[in-house]
């Protein structure tokens, strides 16, 4: 869906401008990507609507996308503008910048106000990064005029969630290459294991415990280089004989959803 406003407030966080990218500045005009967060007080707006089917907060002057699965906008919403989206279907932005107002924070007092100060175009980060007053920038209020905003389709919105639940469900795991069978698995096999056995160290995306099954996305051991400084991951054959492989090997398993 392709809309255009007559203007929209958000923020930039520093990072995303001060080491890479030309500062914003009055009359420029900046495209990016509108993703919303919980408010932060810096430039909180009050939802105006709610898209569930496509994970869209409806603000005065546009819209977002809601970067929290699972939960609704209820209170204030902060809604940033950003170069870098992590692939999430934010709504696609372009607009004039008529306003500017950078954002101070004491760094060591919680409950001291925040410090505004309007400007023609936006600062790269100070030296110092902290002040002799304590405060340190921490965002970049922007008014966006001269809109135009496309919002991401129903595909869109649910290949993104297909990938979270895809991250959340993926376990890789690093163990004797006999903990995971008599031959070495191939991708797209699928294997049964036991998460609890001390010899496999696991990094999931979330707690998993116990015995659990899944499919296998990438398999690859650890091979000391010459030198013994530092482990080299390397490709090995599949349906080799596990008692030949004398590194650990470190597997992708993407979990099913009884696991």
């Amino acid at each position: 869906m392709i809309s255009r406003t007559s203007s929209l407030t958000v923020q930039i966080d520093p990072w995303e401008y001060c080491c890479c990218r030309t500062p914003p500045a009055i009359d420029d005009r900046v495209s990016g990507q509108l993703i919303a967060q919980p408010g932060n007080g810096i430039a909180d707006l009050r939802p105006l609507g709610w898209d569930a089917n496509r994970g869209l907060v409806i603000v005065k002057g546009g819209s977002a996308y809601w970067m929290r699965d699972g939960e609704s906008p209820d209170d204030g919403v902060t809604v940033l503008l950003t170069w870098q989206p992590d692939d999430a279907p934010g709504v696609r932005a372009s607009g004039i910048v008529s306003g500017l107002v950078q954002t101070f924070r004491h760094v060591d007092d919680d409950i001291a106000p925040l410090r505004r100060r309007e400007v023609q175009e936006s600062e790269t980060f100070r030296e110092p990064l902290v002040g002799s007053d304590g405060y340190t920038l921490v965002g970049l209020v922007a008014t966006l005029t001269d809109l135009d905003l496309v919002e991401p389709t129903l595909a869109e919105v649910a290949a993104h969630r297909a990938t979270l639940r895809r991250a959340r469900s993926t376990a890789r795991m690093s163990a004797p290459a006999t903990y995971f069978g008599q031959a070495i698995p191939r991708p797209h096999d699928r294997i049964t294991v036991d998460l609890d056995d001390p010899r496999v160290a696991v990094t999931p995306a979330e707690p998993v415990h116990g015995t659990i099954t899944g499919v296998v996305t990438h398999v690859a051991v650890a091979t000391p280089s010459r030198s013994g400084a530092f482990t080299m991951l390397s490709s090995v054959a599949a349906d080799t004989p596990a008692d030949d492989v004398l590194g650990d090997l470190f597997i992708t398993v993407v979990l099913d959803e009884e696991s």
